[in-house]
């Protein structure tokens, strides 16, 4: 029997620590009321440095005070924001509504990986690799091919100065090829009970943020350019499917929610519009008349298709860059 075979590939070891906390901002959430803009840089949280996504998300889960303060810098300047009053969502995490802007901007340096050999640094900025100019360590990333010996030549910006620096990808060795995700995938196991439970509270966390997003798109607090339509979800579907496996699961399991969500709203046309009139016909007495219930169902045709087309529209100019 031959000896299984290996994937050799070449990884530059970017992970969530080496993403500094480069953030866009959520409207009207606990961050952008305390001033937080897009593209800010969290330097510190209740007197803490940080300098990772992820020990900024740590140090607002695990301070205990009701509100913490931030410091960011913006266009070179530290600017002081204090008072902020981070959410729960259903799982009980705090949560101030940022996201993660994946700059070119250096976070965390594991000792032993491509980016500490290379001599880089916390806040060290990329300017460009290979000549090509580079907008984040994703795209960073992205520029390791399949061959060996391979020498990625970056252009630093390190304070006022600009540094040459040469990075060099780790060699590796995945175990026997089955059907294989990613190198960087990793699938956490839990026991079939606390599974359950894990599918509940994510299932409930994404209704009751879906719900909020719909409120916030009547009461014109979210811009209706970002309703996405059957291209938008195609396009989506292929970059997680891309990314990884778990990724476009947990995606399928969104849209579901999403759509199960919408067909309850009071539509004609929708299950929610037969609940609707179900509800009139109870408190009337009577069912409703047979030609309000047709001048209804044209009407909820209408607005369905509208909002398709709308959201097509959307897809095309926004999403795949059209415009």
């Amino acid at each position: 029997t031959p000896a299984p075979m290996k994937l050799i590939y070449y990884d530059l070891e970017i992970d969530e620590a080496n993403f500094a906390p480069v953030v866009v901002v959520t409207k009207n959430g606990p961050a952008a009321q305390a001033g937080m803009q897009d593209n800010d840089n969290i330097v510190a949280i209740n007197g803490q440095p940080v300098v990772s996504w992820g020990q900024m998300v740590k140090a607002i889960q695990t301070y205990k005070e009701e509100s913490i303060s931030i410091v960011v810098e913006r266009n070179g300047q530290r600017i002081e924001l204090s008072a902020i009053t981070p959410i729960k969502n259903p799982g009980g995490n705090r949560r101030i509504q940022i996201g993660l802007l994946t700059a070119n901007i250096i976070g965390e340096v594991i000792t032993g990986t491509p980016l500490a050999e290379a001599g880089l640094q916390t806040r060290d900025v990329i300017i460009s690799a290979n000549n090509k100019k580079i907008g984040s360590l994703e795209e960073l990333s992205k520029l390791v091919t399949g061959s060996e010996n391979q020498i990625i030549k970056l252009e630093v910006k390190r304070g006022g100065a600009i540094i040459q620096a040469e990075l060099i990808p780790h060699r590796k060795q995945q175990g026997d090829i089955g059907v294989i995700l990613r190198p960087k995938t990793v699938i956490k196991k839990y026991p079939l009970g606390q599974a359950i439970t894990n599918g509940f509270k994510e299932t409930l966390s994404l209704t009751t943020l879906t719900i909020q997003l719909i409120k916030k798109l009547f009461l014109g607090e979210e811009s209706i350019k970002g309703i996405s339509g059957p291209i938008g979800i195609f396009y989506a579907s292929y970059l997680m499917v891309q990314e990884e496996i778990s990724k476009f699961i947990w995606l399928l399991a969104l849209f579901t929610i999403n759509l199960a969500i919408l067909n309850l709203l009071p539509i004609p046309i929708l299950d929610g519009g037969g609940i609707f009139f179900t509800l009139i016909e109870r408190l009337k007495g009577s069912p409703v008349s047979v030609r309000i219930q047709v001048v209804s169902q044209y009407i909820g045709l209408f607005v369905l298709l509208s909002l398709v087309l709308f959201a097509t529209y959307n897809d095309i100019f926004r999403n795949l860059g059209l415009s």
